[in-house]
C-alpha cells in the first residue's frame, strides 16, 4: 500500500514537471513568434519607407531636370530675343537725338536713366527693360520701331516741351529787331551769377510739405548745384539751362529720405526766367511728388 501511493507521487509530481515544461516551450515559442511577426513589420515599414524615400528623390529629380530644361530654353529664347532686339534696334540707326529723346521719356515716365546724354548705357538699358516688363513685353533691353513709338507716345506731354527746347537750342538766339531790344530781352531772362536756390517738395503719401537751401550757380545760362542732406554722405546734384527766351530746363537727380529712403531719382522740371526770378518744377514719374525750385536772379 505504501509503495503503490509512493508511485502515484512520483508520477503526479512528474506530470506537474511535464506540465511546466511544456508551459515554458509554449511561452518559448510565443516570444519568438511575436518577435518574429515585429521584425517582419519593421522590414515591411523600412521596405515602405525606402520605396516611398526613393519615389520621392525621383520626383524630385525629374523637377529638377525638367526646370533645368526649362530654365536653360528660357534663357536661350531670352539670349535669342536680345539678339534679335539689338539687331532690330541697330536697324534703326538712333541718332544722339534720338537716344536722348527714349533716356527724357523713360525719366519722365518713372524710369529714371540718370541724365539724357544720348548714351544707352548699363543704367538706360535697365531701365528699358523695366519699362518693357512694365507694358508687358520682352525686357530685352533693346528698342524695336513699335516699342519706340510706344514709348514716346506715352511720354508725349514732357517729350513735346523737351523737342521744343532742343529746337530752340538749335534754332540759337533768335534775332532782335534792335541792339537796345536784345539788350532788354536778354537783360529781362538772365540769372547769371552764385545764388542761393529755395527747394521745395509737396506733400506726398502722409508726409508734408518741406523746403530747404542750396547753392546754385550760373554760368553762360548752364544751371549747376548740389547739397549734401544733413546726417547723409549721399550727395543730391542737379544741372540745366536757360535758353534765349528765358525758358528753364533742370535735371534733378536726387536721393529718398522720405518714401523712398536712400533710393535714387530723377525730376526732369521745366520753367521760366520772368521778372527777375526763376521758378522750375516737376515731378519723378506721373503719380510722383511735385518737386520746385525758386531763385531770386537780382
Amino acid at each position: 500500500m505504501r509503495q503503490k501511493a509512493g508511485a502515484e507521487a512520483e508520477s503526479r509530481q512528474a506530470a506537474l514537471v511535464e506540465a511546466a515544461r511544456l508551459r515554458s516551450e509554449a511561452e518559448a515559442r510565443r516570444k519568438s513568434d511575436e518577435e518574429a511577426l515585429r521584425r517582419r513589420i519593421e522590414e515591411e515599414m523600412r521596405q515602405k519607407a525606402d520605396a516611398e524615400a526613393a519615389t520621392r528623390r525621383q520626383a524630385a529629380d525629374d523637377a529638377r531636370a525638367r526646370a533645368e530644361a526649362e530654365t536653360s530654353a528660357r534663357q536661350k529664347a531670352e539670349e535669342a530675343d536680345r539678339s534679335g532686339a539689338e539687331a532690330a534696334e541697330a536697324a534703326l540707326r538712333f541718332s544722339q537725338v534720338d537716344r536722348q529723346r527714349i533716356q527724357t521719356a523713360l525719366t519722365v515716365l518713372g524710369f529714371p536713366t540718370g541724365g539724357s546724354d544720348g548714351v544707352f548705357g548699363p543704367r538706360s538699358r535697365e531701365m528699358i527693360a523695366a519699362w518693357q516688363k512694365k507694358a508687358g513685353r520682352a525686357a530685352t533691353g533693346y528698342l524695336a520701331a513699335d516699342t519706340q513709338a510706344a514709348l514716346l507716345r506715352d511720354a508725349g506731354p514732357a517729350l513735346a516741351r523737351h523737342d521744343e527746347e532742343q529746337r530752340k537750342l538749335a534754332d540759337g538766339q533768335r534775332p532782335a529787331a534792335t541792339n537796345q531790344q536784345a539788350s532788354s530781352m536778354k537783360e529781362s531772362v538772365s540769372c547769371e551769377g552764385a545764388h542761393t536756390a529755395q527747394w521745395c517738395r509737396g506733400a506726398y503719401q502722409g508726409f508734408p510739405p518741406s523746403c530747404w537751401k542750396a547753392s546754385t550757380t550760373i554760368t553762360n545760362g548752364a544751371i549747376s548745384g548740389s547739397w549734401t542732406p544733413a546726417g547723409r554722405s549721399e550727395t543730391s546734384t542737379f544741372s540745366g539751362r536757360i535758353d534765349s527766351s528765358g525758358d528753364v530746363q533742370i535735371t534733378y537727380n536726387g536721393i529718398g529720405q522720405q518714401t523712398n529712403v536712400g533710393g535714387r531719382f530723377t525730376v526732369l522740371m521745366t520753367g521760366k526766367v520772368g521778372g527777375g526770378i526763376l521758378n522750375a518744377g516737376g515731378r519723378p514719374g506721373p503719380n510722383g511728388r511735385d518737386f520746385t525750385i525758386t531763385i531770386q536772379c537780382r
